[in-house]
This record gives structure tokens, C-alpha cells and sequence, in this order.
């Protein structure tokens, strides 16, 4: 594995200075054959483990206190949509653009924004959203992030920046190609459970 130095920065009065490094490494994603700088570490796989017990956590507890249909369940149950938008929001605990594993970086690392956006599309669709609402979410927050520094883009759709939207495609997609495959091995298990079945009953 190669690693090497990014750069950190933070934004005293607005002027941009570099005030530090941190290590990282590439990743390429299997679906799209995208190479991201990422912390070292980073595992797309650690996010849809984390983000399943969240989203399984959070149903199980809507059903338990009526149902997800009724107004009380609901409520509980979209917390599991909601915990993605919050966890990534700037300089929230899973802003890879800040810190990793609970290390922060000491400033922004901007090398790693396209693998942010990834990993939160990754976490978005492994919590039930589906593309446009974790691009609006994120839209969202880039737009209120913008109310405290002009300088970020909020030209694109859900006021992103236009920049940030294809990465959470990817990420989604990467999501959605592990839960297929997933799938695919769980019929692929029950079609043999099947035959051995039928291989007991006629020679059983």
C-alpha cells in the first residue's frame, strides 16, 4: 500500500493557511473504477456495517412502540434517516474532510472531499435514501454552510456545489452493487438448500 501527505488547512480571517498534514492513501472503487484519496484505513465496508445496525436498530425500535405507521413508530424509525445527515455534517464525527476514526486532522483536508461525498452516499443508501434525497440533504447543508463563508459554491442542484453530487451517485451505487451481490449469494443459498432438500427427501 502507498501513502503519502495531503495537506491541512485552516481559514484564519478567511485567508487560507496550511497547518499541517495527514496521511492517505487510494482506494479504487470496484464499481465505477474511480480512484479516491482516502485516509488510511478507509473501508467502505466499515460505513454499510455501521449505518445497517443503525437503520436495523432504529426499525426494530419504530415497530416496537406501535409500528412504523403510526406517528410515534414513524418518528423513531426516521432517525435512521436522519443519522447520516447528521453524522456528516461539516465537522461532524464522520466528516472525512476533518478527522477519521475519531482523529481529527487539526483543519480541512480538501484532497479528501471527493471520498467524503462517497462515503456519505454510501452511508445515505445503506440507511433507506435513495439518490435525490441524500443529494438534497446534502445540498441542503452545503447551502446553510454558505450562510458563513460566501465563498462556497452553491451553484448546483439543491443549492451543492456541482462538484459534490456525483461522488454521492457513486457512493450510492457502490452501496447498491454490495447489497445485490449480497442478494445474489443469499438465493444462490437457498436454491442449494433447496436441492439438498430434495436430494434428502428421495434418497432419505
Amino acid at each position: 500500500m502507498t501513502t503519502f501527505s495531503v495537506p491541512v488547512y485552516q481559514y484564519p480571517g478567511g485567508t487560507k493557511t496550511q497547518v499541517g498534514t495527514t496521511l492517505a492513501t487510494y482506494w479504487t472503487d470496484p464499481v465505477s473504477g474511480t480512484q479516491y484519496t482516502v485516509p488510511v484505513g478507509y473501508d467502505p465496508q466499515n460505513t454499510i456495517n455501521k449505518f445497517n445496525l443503525s437503520y436495523n436498530t432504529s426499525l426494530a425500535a419504530g415497530i416496537a412502540v406501535g409500528g412504523i405507521s403510526g406517528p410515534l413508530g414513524l418518528l423513531v424509525y426516521l432517525a435512521a434517516d436522519l443519522n447520516p445527515l447528521i453524522s456528516y455534517a461539516p465537522a461532524a464525527p464522520l466528516d472525512l474532510q476533518r478527522s477519521f476514526n475519531g482523529v481529527s486532522y487539526g483543519g480541512f483536508a480538501p484532497d479528501f472531499t471527493p471520498i467524503a461525498n462517497f462515503d456519505y452516499g454510501v452511508a445515505a443508501a445503506t440507511a433507506g435514501l435513495n439518490f435525490t434525497m441524500a443529494e438534497g440533504a446534502g445540498g441542503i447543508a452545503n447551502g446553510l454552510n454558505s450562510l458563513a463563508n460566501k465563498k462556497i459554491d452553491t451553484t448546483g442542484a439543491y443549492w451543492n456545489n456541482p462538484k459534490n453530487p456525483p461522488d454521492i451517485q457513486t457512493g450510492v451505487n457502490y452501496y447498491n452493487s454490495q447489497s445485490q451481490a449480497h442478494s445474489t449469494i443469499q438465493i444462490n443459498q437457498n436454491e442449494q438448500n433447496d436441492l439438498n432438500s430434495i436430494t434428502l427427501t428421495t434418497y432419505g
